[in-house]
């Protein structure tokens, strides 16, 4: 189902009455404001929490990040950090994974995990995580 997170009014009757945990998702490591980084990056969890309200939903999981893209490191890195807060004064139970780079099996991505494995000896940000990892990390959460 397609819907605008930011109308909760439009989807609220369309999710399941009952859940265990819910994920955010919703993120940018590429917007070009600090107020688009903030509108994507901090503004989702302020609606998992209201909807952990709603719903009586006890735990979340928030999905930070540990570098961005060139150029855009500190803003994407300070929206990210003010959603982990926002999250933590929360009072819900809200897991929080930060990975730096995920990736999939995607021929382009393979190719450059190892470069990128070897670029992570200098900079202690640079862990690439497979998909599938990040997915258990997030399931281990949210149990």
């Amino acid at each position: 189902m397609a819907v605008d997170i930011f109308n909760m009014d439009s989807y609220l009757s369309k999710l399941p009455q009952e859940a265990y945990a819910i994920v955010d998702l919703v993120g940018t490591a590429t917007a070009s404001s600090k107020e688009e980084f903030d509108n994507l990056n901090v503004k989702p969890v302020k609606i998992m929490v209201e909807l952990m309200n709603k719903l009586n939903i006890p735990k979340g999981c928030y999905i930070s990040g540990r570098i961005g893209m060139p150029f855009k490191n500190k803003p994407f890195l300070e929206s990210k950090q003010k959603g982990e807060n926002y999250a933590q004064s929360s009072g819900k139970k809200i897991g929080i994974v930060k990975p730096s780079l995920v990736y999939g099996d995607r021929p382009d991505a393979v190719v450059m995990v190892p470069f990128i494995k070897a670029m992570g000896l200098f900079n202690k940000d640079l862990k690439p995580i497979k998909v599938n990892q990040l997915a258990d990390q997030i399931i281990q959460i949210c149990n």
